[in-house]
């Protein structure tokens, strides 16, 4: 074998893992991005009092200092590779320029919603009773992320709420599920009717939607 045929394949994988890693980082600031809308979203500032009171102690009821959010556990988690919070803002600021929810000050010190959030309104404009169904009696092993993959194939969800026992730290086994439209949760109430998800199974109780 010449020393070409031996190059040969060893230029390919080395082509293959550049596309590999060339789709993890796009994979991971497609993550980082639906991270910091999700916080800023107005289904999330409706459910957490948290960021919502932050957002509404700054002086034009916008801003929240980026300090905070970067200790945020699954955005903290998602940079935890990167070296410093220097880098940290300065990749998050590339990766939400394209956001229509939020972006980053010039400075990078504070994360700045587009527009103020009015939660009395949010309830009452977009109907959130009728767009949010509630499942219960799913295994306390199931984590929001398991709710959301399930639960997206019929609709677009925008929050979960799953409470969690205050020591266990488990899932009590329900969850008010908020779907964008009406549309959406009369369709995942009707899927559900039909075909209750084997993931959602739970061996000790019936299942209830």
């Amino acid at each position: 074998m010449s020393d070409t045929d031996k190059a040969e394949p060893m230029k390919v994988e080395i082509e293959e893992e550049k596309k590999m890693k060339e789709q993890d980082i796009k994979d991971l600031n497609s993550a980082i991005k639906k991270q910091i809308e999700f916080y800023f979203s107005d289904s999330n500032l409706y459910h957490d009092s948290y960021l919502s009171n932050l957002l509404n102690q700054s002086s034009k009821k916008l801003e929240v200092a980026s300090d905070i959010i970067l200790e945020f556990s699954k955005l903290k988690k998602l940079l935890s590779e990167l070296p410093d919070s220097q880098v940290k803002l300065e990749v998050v600021k590339k990766v939400i320029a394209s956001s229509h929810i939020v972006t980053l000050s010039e400075d990078m010190k504070a994360f700045k919603r587009k527009k103020a959030f009015n939660k009395e309104e949010y309830a009452k404009s977009t109907q959130l009773e009728n767009r949010t169904i509630y499942i219960e009696n799913f295994p306390e092993t199931t984590t929001i992320e398991v709710l959301t993959n399930i639960l997206s194939k019929v609709g677009e969800v925008l929050y979960i709420n799953m409470p969690r026992y205050d020591v266990s730290k488990k899932v009590k086994g329900y969850a008010f599920v908020e779907y964008k439209s009406m549309k959406e949760s009369e369709k995942a109430i009707e899927v559900l009717n039909e075909t209750y998800p084997k993931e959602l199974a739970n061996p000790k109780e019936g299942n209830s939607y």
